[in-house]
């Protein structure tokens, strides 16, 4: 295991990889490791800081995003400063400016890279032109799943690609209410069926797939609720529950919005 790591992602908003990253720092303290955390954006949204168990000395935050590369530098001057670290970037902005800050450090830092999504349809040309290109300085691909897996290894060096399922720690569950506090907060009743999927509410992740089935599987079960919990912002979004209106389903598909109590849900 590498003595100084370096994790970099937007930011600790509310979300599937934003949970993995507090985890990995935490586990990775626990294991006597030195790691640092670098986030990119910042946020007035539920987010996990709370849970993080990092000095503060070992939490940096740069500014930096697409419309804002005057703090490229900055990012190269930062890297330059760690060149005995391995730095694990997640998410695609991470992904894309931190690799390419690297490219300026000499000599180049081991990078590893985790890739939490397939981008069929989000992704341009020009964009998986560029992540080929930075895949070759790159160490290692971490795909999540199967499915991500496969969509990477057809488009960089596969030898690059490995699988690692997500995990998470299990102690913070002690923590939660109870199940049937959660659901009565939610109209439920002890009898209701309950359909949960959480996650971030983005084309990627498929929601629409809930509102075709939806009516079909309520007709047979007219006790099912569909529960979304995660961010529901911005135009794709906006068209669910725009959707959901239009066909009558807005009591039984519900947008929750971000939660950090979903497993009380299920």
């Amino acid at each position: 295991m590498p003595e100084k790591i370096l994790i970099v992602i937007n930011n600790l908003a509310f979300g599937g990889a934003e949970r993995l990253v507090v985890d990995q720092i935490n586990e990775l303290n626990q294991r006597g490791v030195w790691v640092e955390l670098l986030t990119l954006v910042k946020t007035d949204k539920a987010n996990f800081n709370d849970r993080l168990k990092l000095p503060v000395s070992q939490y940096h935050h740069l500014e930096l995003n697409f419309n804002r590369l005057g703090n490229l530098w900055s990012m190269v001057q930062f890297l330059s400063r760690r060149k005995d670290f391995t730095i694990i970037t997640h998410l695609f902005l991470a992904n894309t400016l931190v690799r390419l800050a690297a490219l300026l450090v000499w000599p180049w830092p081991q990078l590893v890279v985790y890739e939490h999504n397939v981008y069929s349809q989000e992704k341009g040309w020009r964009h998986l032109l560029m992540d080929k290109f930075l895949a070759l300085f790159t160490y290692r691909i971490i795909a999540v799943s199967a499915a991500v897996r496969d969509f990477w290894q057809k488009r960089v060096n596969p030898s690059k690609v490995r699988l690692v399922k997500n995990g998470i720690a299990t102690d913070w569950l002690d923590d939660l209410p109870l199940v049937a506090d959660t659901r009565r907060a939610l109209g439920l009743t002890p009898d209701d069926l309950v359909v949960v999927s959480v996650g971030n509410v983005t084309p990627q992740k498929g929601y629409e797939l809930i509102l075709q089935i939806a009516p079909a599987l309520l007709k047979r079960y007219t006790n099912l609720h569909f529960l979304i919990a995660g961010r529901a912002e911005g135009g794709y979004a906006d068209k669910l529950k725009a959707a959901a209106v239009a066909g009558d389903l807005a009591e039984r598909v519900r947008f929750l919005g971000a939660r950090s109590d979903a497993p009380a849900i299920m």
